[in-house]
Order: C-alpha cells, then structure tokens, then sequence
C-alpha cells in the first residue's frame, strides 16, 4: 500500500509539472501571436513600394529612348515596358489588392507618378485606399486561425486535468 500511494504521488507530480509547462507555453504562444502580423504586413508595402520604384524608373528610360513617350500607366504600358526589356523580370503583387496606375501625365516627372491603388505612393500623395468588406473578411479569418491555434493547448490542458482527477 505504501508503495501504491508513492506511485500515485509520482504521478500526480509529473501530470501537475506538465500542467504548468503546457500553461506557461500556452500563455507565451498567446503574448507571441500577435507580434507577426505588422512585420508581414511593413514587408509587403515595402515590396509595393520596390515595384513602384521598379515601373517609374523603367518608364522614365522609355521615355528617354523613344520620341513617342509614356504618359500613363496601364496594361499596354507594362507590355511596352517588358517587350522594350525595361524590366528584366516579372512584377510580383505582394498582395491581392495591389493594383498599379498612374496619376497626372507621366512624361512629365516632377506631375506625374505611378501608386498602388491599395498602398499609395511613395510620397503619400494618395492615401491607402482600403476595402472594409476584405480587411474585415481577413480579420475575421485571422481570429479564427488564432482561435484554432490556441484552442489545442487548451484542450491538452483539459485533457490532463481530466486524467489528473480520474487517477485521484
């Protein structure tokens, strides 16, 4: 009998100790999830930026080279630009919402400029033209992963109380 009540000592300790580590990782994962979101979002305006960067300087070639010049920005325009081999490679949208135009007449530099429909442009000229319905549609969608991803430890931690108090 002595040796059942230290056995069953031994595993109320370890069930408790593991309790507490899968509590304390619990609590860290929470304080953690948060902190990736604005970095991935920095990221993806300074790649849009990148781009914008990338198109004014090729079309500023192209209107260096050619008596006919760019004066706005379009799907034509990019043709031109990469048949011209302006641009090396393709133009990656960091986002779904990245959409490229121009504002003002391009062949003059200091008037007109391409923007991100969604980020702007590179001096805040345009504001960020955000969708409500999509950024409240990734919201929600980010809350339930969160939700989801923080639901499992929960659940393991249910799962040893409940072992906890069916060995007592």
């Amino acid at each position: 009998m002595f040796s059942k009540n230290k056995k069953q000592k031994n595993i109320s300790r370890i069930l408790i100790e593991t309790i507490v580590v899968f509590i304390i990782t619990y609590i860290l994962t929470c304080m953690a999830q948060p902190g990736f979101s604005p970095p991935r979002a920095s990221a993806r305006q300074k790649a849009c930026f990148s781009n914008i960067r990338i198109l004014t300087g090729a079309v500023e070639m192209y209107n260096m080279d050619h008596k006919e010049l760019i004066d706005e920005f379009n799907e034509k325009t990019l043709n031109l630009l990469y048949d011209g081999k302006y641009l090396k490679g393709d133009i990656y949208l960091p986002t779904p919402r990245c959409k490229y135009y121009s504002k003002g007449d391009l062949k003059d530099i200091e008037n007109g400029y391409i923007y991100c429909e969604y980020h702007g442009d590179l001096e805040k000229r345009i504001p960020d033209k955000i969708d409500e319905n999509l950024e409240y549609q990734l919201r929600e969608k980010a809350k339930t992963k969160k939700i989801i991803s923080l639901g499992i430890p929960a659940l393991i931690i249910s799962a040893l109380f409940f072992l906890q108090a069916i060995i007592f």
